[in-house]
């Protein structure tokens, strides 16, 4: 199990768990007043769903309908992008951010 995953259920028992994306948890964190909840990389959510047989876009589309804009309460995790850099392997500026919540193309 990730230690991020363990240390976080028990500092709030109540925070869920993105189910199959271990993976792709970062850490935790919280703004205060709230418990922590746990952190996940988007992008490396978005491989975990290439790896089993999604192309890109379907797995974009999938973090955003399915993941992303699944609110279960207090509890739900928090999902980034990092902006690390230009040597940061994910900061290219990726195609999943002209996308709507759910997965539609964005008008530019």
């Amino acid at each position: 199990m990730n230690s991020a995953r363990e240390e976080v259920s028990l500092l709030n028992p109540d925070a869920l768990v993105a189910d199959g994306l271990d993976a792709a948890i970062i850490g935790y964190g919280h703004q205060f007043p709230k418990e922590p909840v746990l952190v996940y990389d988007y992008d490396k959510c978005v491989e975990v769903f290439m790896g089993q047989g999604m192309s890109r876009e379907e797995a974009i589309e999938w973090m955003e309908f399915n993941v992303v804009s699944a609110y279960m309460g207090k509890g739900t995790p928090i999902f980034i992008k990092s902006t690390m850099g230009e040597d940061h392997p994910y900061d290219q500026q990726p195609e999943d951010w002209n996308v709507t919540p759910y997965g539609e193309k964005k008008d530019e």
